[in-house]
């Protein structure tokens, strides 16, 4: 009660309208002290705590060793904990060549600790790696801090710069809860981090991020809980993994209407007509090999991903028509179609898909930008981005809606993101640029 207090103490101190209160089982989490409306900004912070990491350090490269032969943490992690020890912890190691911090700060640091119940049998591992580092004989309670310390960074950080790379920890942020339909949009940059409403959040609500990107909210759950598993390590119970079907597998049925696969991947929705087929092996059968495709072709280059996609969409599309992996396959066609109307076809799956994934998914960046490359498309399929455009140019952009949907597009990620934001920028330019097609 003590700290949480001290947890509260430090947010009113920063001048926004969040609330730390213990959850039980789910621990700490963040509420609104106030009503926020859509868009708002709910906080600004700067960074608490940023750790730059130094391969030419002769300890880093140590502990890129040890790193290697337990395949417990990185290399990085380590990097931070141990860079986040006190004069008082390290007092009798002063050669060691790492920074230190001051006790008011770790206290901070340590206030994003969770007990960890398998911490006793961690703890003679990193006795281990602290006696490689030269550090023999250190107390335990500086050994189980340093484990403390490591789960802090692990769980808790966020990436901060690519070059040099470095990782940074914002102290209100690490207090939010994930959850897959979140409420709030987290926007980080060289000043800090700024935290937005997604939509309307009421006085007393719990304030939620996402851990994973806009993009992977709209992968199925096993897929976003294995992402959750590997990176933060917890099994994802929120209210959107919890319904029994997942909107991210959606399965064409004999009679062409569309049903889903449950999270377990067990069982097909009830199909009105009493259908057979597909049956769920086969269903199976054929998701595995396309989430394989689109794993393995992920980091390929675009020739090679379209040509997948060019092998692979129409089947997909037959079967799987709102699946998370089949818009996968329609983004890379549009990176590469031949035409115009192609493109434009394919960015309509997309959107189709993604606005009816879950119920928060209109307040999504990625289904902003689908939007903003859909309204595009459309509008050069019209003619409206040539030198001189045709004389019916108006009349078929004001028919087509691109204009409007550009528009959603533009103030959807103003909301999210802020005026300052990139993505926002180029779609509001764009939208500058056929201005003078707007007779509305």
């Amino acid at each position: 009660m003590e700290e949480e207090e001290e947890v509260n103490a430090y947010l009113q101190s920063c001048g926004g309208f969040v609330a730390c209160h213990d959850a039980g089982s789910k621990g700490r989490i963040l509420v609104a002290t106030r009503d926020y409306q859509s868009g708002e900004v709910i906080y600004s912070e700067p960074p608490l705590h940023i750790i730059e990491e130094d391969e030419d350090s002769e300890v880093f490269q140590r502990l890129e060793d040890f790193a290697a032969r337990h395949a417990l943490y990185s290399a990085r992690w380590y990097w931070c904990a141990l860079n986040s020890m006190t004069a008082s912890d390290l007092e009798q190691f002063a050669q060691l060549p790492c920074s230190i911090i001051s006790e008011g700060l770790q206290r901070q640091l340590l206030w994003l600790c969770a007990p960890d119940e398998n911490a006793s049998e961690a703890l003679p591992v990193f006795q281990e790696l602290l006696h490689d580092l030269g550090m023999a004989d250190v107390p335990t309670e500086v050994t189980r801090k340093f484990w403390q310390l490591l789960q802090v960074w692990k769980y808790n950080s966020f990436e901060y710069s690519d070059d040099p790379v470095a990782s940074a920890i914002y102290l209100q942020a690490s207090f939010h809860s994930h959850d897959c339909n979140p409420n709030a949009n987290w926007v980080a940059d060289d000043a800090g981090l700024t935290l937005r409403a997604r939509h309307f959040i009421p006085a007393g609500q719990e304030v939620t991020i996402s851990y994973l990107s806009d993009e992977e909210l709209f992968e199925s759950t096993s897929q976003r809980r294995m992402r959750l598993k590997i990176s933060k390590d917890f099994h994802c119970c929120c209210q959107r993994c919890a319904e029994l079907w997942d909107r991210s597998r959606g399965v064409r049925c004999q009679c062409g209407r569309l049903r889903f696969l449950d999270v377990e991947g067990s069982m097909l929705s009830p199909c009105d007509a009493g259908c057979n087929w597909p049956s769920v092996d086969e269903v199976l059968r054929r998701e595995e090999l396309l989430v394989l495709l689109c794993r393995q072709q992920a980091d390929a280059d675009r020739a090679t991903r379209l040509a997948s996609a060019q092998t692979f969409a129409a089947a997909a599309e037959q079967l799987l028509p709102r699946h998370w992996a089949t818009e996968c396959l329609w983004k890379w066609l549009a990176e590469g179609c031949a035409t115009k109307l192609e493109a434009k076809d394919c960015e309509a799956k997309r959107l189709r898909f993604l606005q009816d994934a879950y119920e928060g998914a209109k307040r999504n960046t990625h289904t902003a930008w689908v939007m903003s490359s859909l309204a595009m498309w459309t509008l050069s399929s019209c003619g409206a981005l040539q030198h001189a455009t045709p004389p019916d140019c108006s009349a078929r952009v004001r028919d087509s809606g691109a204009l409007e949907l550009l528009k959603e597009a533009a103030g959807l990620l103003k909301d999210l993101n802020g005026e300052d934001d990139k993505y926002f920028r180029h779609v509001q330019r764009n939208l500058e640029r056929v201005s003078h097609l707007d007779t509305a």
